[in-house]
This record gives C-alpha cells, structure tokens and sequence, in this order.
C-alpha cells in the first residue's frame, strides 16, 4: 500500500501536536534560607543560597544571652572606720589605772607603771587592763581606740606582735593575789598589730567596734589587751606609749 507525501506530513504534525508541552523555565529557580543573626533573634537576614533539591529548614532560634564579663575589682574596699585618725590633740582620753592581770591565777597587779602582753605556753599569759573616764564634753562625738609606741629602750616587741581589744565588765579596782577578782573579758572589739615607734594598725577580719563608737560620756569603762597566737610579747612605759581613745 502506498501513502502519499501530504498524507505522512500530516500524521506527524498529529502526532508531534499530542506530545505534552516542556514547561521547565529556561533558567533555575534560586532558594533563600533565613539565617538567624548573631545577635538578636528576630532580625535574620534572608541570603540567597545556590539551588538545591529542597531548601533547608532554618536553624532553631537560640534565645540563651552570654554570660555578663567578670567583674574585678567592681565593689570597692570600703575605708577604715577611723572618724579622727591618729590621737595628735587635746581630745584624746588615757587611761587613769594600768594593771597586769595573769590568766592562769587570776592575780591582779594594779596601777603599774608599765602594760604588758605576754605569751608563750610555758606560763601565765599576762594582759593589761586599762581603766577609761570619758569626759562630759564627749557627749554625743565618735570615739575611737588607738596604741602607740615609742621607739626607745622601754618598748619591747616580738612574736606575732599583735593585740585583741575587749571592753571588761568592771574596771580592776584593786591588787589580788588570786581569784575571784579574776579576768571580766567582754566583747571584742578588734585585732592591732603593734608597731615600734609609731601607731598599731586594725587587721581586717575582725570586729571594727574599736575603730568607732559612740563615747558614753561620764561614765567609766574597762579595757583588756590581750596576746595572740602562740608567743607574743609587747611592753611599754605607761604615760609615754600605750593605748588611748580619742573622741570628735
């Protein structure tokens, strides 16, 4: 059988208008993938990203903030407690009776002429208990302690050197031998370390009362200095160094 030349042209035109249409764009299709910025959550800046089979999920928000820098140094020490600084003038309070009480009898040698603290675990620890008047006129002013000494042949320092500061409940009226006038130690209030030929200065980490409290004006109070650690020894002339309270 025989087909003509118009009749095979136009069987191919049919079969060539059957075939599905290719409707694939001539260039690909570009993906974006949101990027969370580094510094805020909500402000990811889309980025164009080379196509791919299927574009990644953006990543999971992270709302943990870093940790606040290291602070050093960021609270200052406060300033010492010393409302008049060193005892130069009139204002300043000695003590009227210097006595030596020994810890392991109880016996009280009052109104000596020189204050001792001892210590060496062999025998008797020795203290000094000091006697204060306050005056009328320091009514309503700061007072503070101090311990002075002089640099001469009377003042003698060794061991640690340092000093507990406690009030007494009563001030030593008189010499014993032996109890029961004993050792009225009552509050603490703070540690010196001595210094020869000049004034002892407070050792932080102790109580602060010594170094500013109100003056109980009129009235009498007692005083003990005591040795610390395991040998200590300080002396003094009484009237030329020693302790003092001096009020403003």
């Amino acid at each position: 059988m025989r087909f003509s030349t118009s009749a095979v042209a136009l069987a191919a035109v049919s079969f060539a208008s059957a075939l599905p249409t290719n409707t694939y764009p001539s260039t690909p299709t570009s993906c974006t993938t949101s990027v969370s910025s580094s510094t805020s959550c909500s402000s990811a800046t889309p980025t164009p990203q080379p196509c791919k089979l299927s574009c990644p999920p953006p990543p999971s928000c992270n709302t943990s903030y870093p940790p606040p820098p290291d602070c050093h140094n960021s609270c200052p020490t406060p300033p010492v407690n010393t409302p008049c600084g060193n005892p130069t003038g009139s204002n300043i309070i000695k003590p009227r009776v210097n006595s030596l009480y020994e810890v392991w009898t109880g016996a009280v040698r009052h109104n000596t002429t020189n204050g001792k603290i001892f210590k060496d675990g062999k025998t008797t620890d020795i203290t000094t208990l000091l006697t204060f008047d306050f005056p009328p006129e320091s009514e309503g002013k700061t007072c503070s302690f101090h311990f002075n000494l002089a640099s001469d042949a009377s003042v003698k320092v060794s061991g640690t050197g340092q000093l507990d500061v406690f009030t007494s409940l009563t001030p030593a009226t008189g010499s014993t031998s032996s109890w029961p006038s004993g050792n009225l130690r009552d509050q603490h209030l703070g540690r010196m370390t001595a210094q020869r030929g000049g004034a002892a200065t407070w050792v932080s980490g102790f109580p602060t009362l010594g170094q500013g409290f109100p003056c109980p004006a009129g009235k009498t109070y007692g005083g003990e200095l005591v040795g610390v650690g395991d040998a200590d020894f300080i002396e003094w002339l009484a009237g030329t160094s020693g302790a003092s309270i001096q009020w403003c």
